[in-house]
């Protein structure tokens, strides 16, 4: 029979506390944090005009480029200005070699005018560990921005060229959720 003294049941209590603090602490930074950046996204959104569809706007346009916003568009429908996605799947965090890991992202935005977009993702490393990533394109700034469990930074990116025009890059790949882009 296996005794458990005070002190190994104190030291189990305090090390639960502790996570469970830890644990509320990194969702409230990274929360706190995702809207600061959501505000920005939205307050750089300009209107768009026209505010339906119109196509007889693309006449001239490639026979390929008209084909597609043929089947994809309905002519008079409202235009679309900003989408939220979500997203599950694997991403290789290898570089050099390949270690795919599972993430998912609940709160992928785009919007059209100012172009931008923001992707939340949560990439499981190990069972219980994760690293929080904010991909983004705001107001003109590329950034990518990790930390472990939300709390501790791992990769800040921002505010060069070769971010910046990567995640223009970025943006303009999923403005295929945006067909009216």
């Amino acid at each position: 029979m296996i005794f458990i003294t005070t002190a190994w049941i104190v030291l189990i209590v305090m090390s639960a506390v502790l996570a469970i603090l830890i644990s509320a602490l990194s969702v409230y930074r990274w929360t706190r944090g995702s809207r600061i950046l959501h505000a920005r996204l939205e307050a750089a959104r300009r209107p768009v005009h026209p505010l339906r569809i119109e196509l007889g706007e693309i006449e001239g346009m490639p026979v390929p480029v008209r084909a597609y916003f043929r089947a994809a568009l309905k002519d008079g429908r409202a235009i679309v200005t900003a989408v939220r996605v979500r997203h599950y799947g694997m991403i290789d965090i290898g570089g050099t070699t390949e270690r795919w890991r599972p993430f998912s992202s609940s709160k992928q935005r785009v919007i059209v005018q100012r172009p931008g977009f923001d992707w939340d993702a949560r990439v499981r490393m190990i069972p219980g560990l994760v690293v929080r990533v904010h991909d983004a394109y705001v107001a003109g700034e590329g950034m990518l921005h990790a930390a472990l469990v939300g709390l501790f930074t791992v990769a800040d990116l921002r505010e060069t060229r070769d971010i910046t025009e990567g995640k223009l890059i970025r943006f303009h790949a999923e403005t295929t959720w945006c067909p009216t882009a």
